[in-house]
């Protein structure tokens, strides 16, 4: 019997209890299948004369040292491939790097799955601004037909404004969503008659109108419409002006100039 009473297999290292009569003995490995003469290996300390050692895994090293870099897309896409790969060669019992080659690979997934989140939370807000500018350029350009819509209404109405928005849907055969701004999601109900789309525009457009009582020529800088604060997350709105011409202006400048309207009246005539 040897000092431990034990003896390993030199191809992977499993050890077996063995009896002294056994040394010398050709004996079939559980573990990997593979003959082995019993020996009588030596003690020295914890570890035995004898027992393989296994080959350093550099893929598996590389997988997690790529996958500590958690901040580059392609660190992590390598630290996948890597930890795979190496995962695969640690079926052999001769190479270690096991554990290196699974936090490897978990840290190169999580890379490849924070990354895009963290990409796309810094640009959120760029994209969210550009939506909003093309919004407010469509707003302006409905305006704009709004505002030709108004000029041919005064011109058969003896220079009257339209009293409501609803009026002016009615007279000139607008289409309905010129009255409501492309950012808001406001949608008209389908199948409204005439009379219900009418009273839907007076009611839920997305423009407030100051026209009522005007008669042409109006002064330029005249406040006809201008757009809900809500229009635009309170950034700022579009207003048209009696000349016809639209400008975006902050929120206190159009509450400023919609102050003004009332203060003067909202039929601002030329002299």
């Amino acid at each position: 019997m040897t000092q431990s009473g034990q003896t390993t297999c030199p191809h992977c290292g499993q050890i077996y209890a063995m009896e002294p009569w056994q040394v010398g003995q050709r004996f079939p490995c559980g573990r990997c299948n593979q003959e082995f003469v019993a020996g009588a290996p030596i003690a020295v300390g914890s570890a035995m004369v004898g027992s393989p050692q296994q080959e350093t895994n550099g893929l598996a090293v590389a997988s997690l040292v790529c996958g500590l870099l958690l901040c580059l897309p392609i660190a992590s896409l390598l630290a996948v491939i890597f930890g795979i790969i190496s995962l695969g060669k640690t079926k052999d019992p001769r190479v270690g790097g096991r554990g290196m080659a699974i936090a490897g690979t978990v840290l190169g997934c999580l890379g490849l799955l924070i990354v895009p989140l963290l990409l796309f939370s810094l640009l959120l807000p760029a994209i969210s601004a550009a939506r909003d500018v093309a919004n407010r350029v469509q707003s302006v350009q409905q305006m704009r037909q709004v505002s030709q819509a108004i000029v041919t209404y005064a011109n058969a109405n003896s220079g009257d404004y339209p009293p409501d928005l609803g009026t002016l849907y009615r007279a000139e055969n607008l289409d309905i969503n010129l009255f409501v701004c492309p950012g808001t999601g406001n949608t008209p109900p389908a199948n409204m008659t005439i009379d219900q789309a009418v009273q839907w525009v007076n009611l839920n457009a997305d423009y407030v109108y100051l026209g009522a009582g005007m008669k042409s020529p109006v002064q330029s800088r005249a406040l006809v419409i201008y757009e809900k604060d809500s229009n635009h997350a309170n950034r700022g709105d579009n207003v048209l002006y009696g000349d016809g011409s639209v400008a975006y202006l902050s929120v206190p400048a159009v509450h400023q100039a919609i102050a003004m309207a009332n203060y003067y009246g909202t039929s601002q005539t030329s002299n």
